[in-house]
């Protein structure tokens, strides 16, 4: 969870690890960045598409999208995979991980995540 996440309408997501921080806001190196194209699947998903699935791909590489889909594989619901599928403005984000206690019982990969006043997770900060 140490990416940062640039939705770019028409186009899809750019994942840069550890971006730079300028005024309190992250920013995404497009040419630093591996890319997804929309088009990629949200939501539930077995831990096996969410190891296949290009955004998932882009955000952890695909060592990292293996190991992710053994760990949502211990869970007893399929992973949730929280993403934008198109954006009509530029949108920045961080990724995120919110455990079984979050949301529907499972793993939850939070592409989007802004926070709902509830709390949640990124970085490794409440």
């Amino acid at each position: 969870a140490n990416n940062g996440i640039a939705y770019v309408p028409g186009e899809g997501m750019y994942v840069e690890d550890r971006p730079e921080i300028k005024d309190g806001r992250v920013v995404v190196n497009k040419e630093n960045a591996r890319f997804a194209e929309f088009g990629y699947k949200t939501k539930s998903q077995t831990p096996l598409k969410l190891a296949r699935n290009p955004a998932i791909r882009a955000m952890a590489g695909e060592e990292g999208a293996e190991k992710l889909a053994e760990i949502a594989d211990t869970y007893k619901k399929d992973p949730y995979f929280w993403s934008f599928t198109s954006v009509d403005q530029p949108v920045t984000r961080v990724a995120a991980l919110l455990d079984s206690g979050c949301f529907d019982g499972g793993l939850d990969v939070i592409g989007n995540y802004i926070g709902s006043g509830d709390g949640g997770f990124a970085l490794g900060v409440l």
